[in-house]
């Protein structure tokens, strides 16, 4: 088990306000992205959620603001 169910759902959080917040350069790419971590949880279970959170956090790269830094420390801390 990558994850446990409370950081699922912390995950799913990040992601959905991510889908809907997210602003800058590549983030019409992250919010595609974070969109889809639920249909990758149901396709290939923790391990499409595993490989969902680079792609989001690599088109962040021009998302600035104090929410964007805690959001994306956020989601580091899941890589895995």
């Amino acid at each position: 088990m990558l994850y446990s169910e409370k950081e699922l759902k912390h995950i799913f959080e990040l992601m959905h306000f991510i889908e809907h917040s997210a602003t800058g350069g590549d983030a019409y790419a992250a919010r595609i992205y974070a969109g889809n971590t639920m249909r990758a949880y149901w396709e290939y279970g923790e391990k499409g959620v595993s490989m969902q959170i680079p792609y989001v956090l690599a088109n962040l790269q021009h998302w600035r603001g104090e929410l964007a830094r805690q959001i994306k420390a956020h989601l580091k801390s899941y890589i895995r």
